[in-house]
């Protein structure tokens, strides 16, 4: 249950991160840690800041992957019911 949900959390802050850096290699369970690697894009993040807080507010809560919406749901509704990490 905590291994699925991590590797949703991860990626949602690599699909955040998607305008500076491109991944690597995908989540992974490197004893009881979860690893992410992500290569940062060349001059990403020097031209983008003040857009991207622009559209930060508008996308706050849109998700692409059907994995990824599945996980935050579920997150969510454990949130609710106060079972926290």
């Amino acid at each position: 249950m905590f291994k699925e949900r991590g590797e949703a959390l991860l990626l949602r802050f690599a699909q955040a991160l998607e305008d500076y850096g491109k991944v690597e290699q995908l989540p992974q369970l490197d004893g009881k840690r979860m690893v992410l690697y992500i290569s940062p894009k060349p001059g990403a993040g020097s031209a983008k800041k003040a857009t991207d807080k622009a559209n930060a507010k508008k996308d706050t809560k849109q998700s692409t992957t059907p994995k990824t919406n599945q996980a935050n749901q579920e997150i969510d509704n454990d949130n609710k019911k106060g079972n926290d990490l």
